[in-house]
């Protein structure tokens, strides 16, 4: 019987120690999907007309320190200063959904100035 000559390049194998246990493999993964396009979600914090913002605006608990009137055409939202009973800021807004702020301006001394209306339109 020959001898064999290891080959030039390669592992030992004759020799080598074995494992006296196994280790776990690897769970396999989980096979990839392809990605569908969603359809894009309508934007709900955006008023579609005069009436939806009359219902929404009305049925907000954050706005109980205003007084609010409704009109025909238009929707004004008051905010009073106590010991002047005269409003403190006042939001004036169209069917058209441009609103007007008014801002009340105490100079010194308690001086009431007249409002500065500023317009914003769509």
């Amino acid at each position: 019987m020959t001898e064999k000559k290891p080959r030039f390049g390669t592992l030992p194998v004759l020799n080598m120690p074995k494992r006296t246990h196994d280790t776990p493999k690897p769970k396999q993964r989980t096979p990839r999907s392809v990605v569908k396009d969603l359809l894009p979600v309508p934007r709900k914090d955006v008023y579609e007309n005069f009436k939806e913002l009359c219902r929404r605006t009305s049925g907000l608990k954050s706005l109980n320190d205003w007084n609010m009137k409704l009109m025909n055409d238009r929707f004004v939202v008051k905010k009073m200063l106590d010991p002047f009973l005269i409003p403190e800021f006042e939001i004036i807004i169209d069917d058209s959904l441009g609103f007007t702020i008014g801002p009340l301006q105490l100079g010194s001394r308690d001086q009431i100035f007249p409002k500065k209306f500023l317009y914003y339109g769509l």
